[in-house]
């Protein structure tokens, strides 16, 4: 789709229907459906080195809890466990307070290949701008605006696949295709950002989170 046809993109193009054969497109092997955002430069191929290093993020405020977090982040390792035992997939959990900065410096340090997101999303719609919630010092909310994330994420040329289990995190503007937090991280490079265009239920994310690690592995 045409990034200036922001209308098109901000409709729920899962919920695609086929009468004749009575079944929802997304739902079917063959006929998955994906976003794709032209851009000015080819994607680089998602290939990386064995192992494949996965981070998770959980942000979880004291002002803003996320329902089903802890169930989701025991079933995310469980889900990776068997591949670690094989030592094809290497991963570590940032949580607690302080997070933003915490992602910040484990993105210095080493490679990551995969950054998965467990926490609340958001899109300011008098901003015009997507954001995620962290936790600040004091472990409350902590927000992070696209742009800020575009800056600390997209700057990282070893991440292929950022995972955004979050509300709205594909949230966007009507009037710019790049505002949301999925959006800006595939403008500044990323090769596949996977992400939640309106809010979704604790339980869903659980799910979501569970059965994507076990195809993957």
């Amino acid at each position: 789709i045409d990034p200036r046809a922001t209308e098109l993109l901000g409709l729920p193009w899962e919920f695609l229907y086929d009468s004749r054969q009575g079944e929802f497109l997304a739902l079917g092997k063959n006929t998955p459906v994906l976003r794709y955002v032209p851009l000015p430069t080819p994607q680089e191929p998602l290939k990386v080195e064995l192992p494949l290093h996965v981070l998770v993020v959980f942000a979880n405020p004291a002002d803003r809890p996320v329902p089903g977090a802890q169930e989701e982040k025991r079933r995310i390792i469980k889900a990776l466990q068997p591949l670690r035992k094989q030592g094809l997939v290497e991963f570590e959990v940032v949580e607690g307070k302080d997070t933003f900065a915490t992602l910040r410096s484990k993105l210095r340090q080493a490679e990551v290949h995969v950054l998965h997101f467990i926490g609340h999303g958001a899109f300011d719609k008098d901003a015009g701008e997507g954001m995620l919630m962290f936790e600040d010092e004091a472990g409350v909310s902590r927000p992070a605006t696209a742009e800020q994330l575009k800056t600390v994420i997209g700057d990282e040329p070893s991440v292929r696949l950022v995972v955004l289990n979050a509300c709205e995190g594909a949230g966007l503007a009507m009037t710019d295709a790049f505002t949301g937090v999925a959006m800006a991280l595939v403008q500044s490079g990323i090769p596949a950002v996977m992400a939640m265009q309106f809010e979704i239920t604790g339980p869903a994310a659980v799910l979501f989170s569970s059965e994507f690690y076990r195809a993957l592995a």
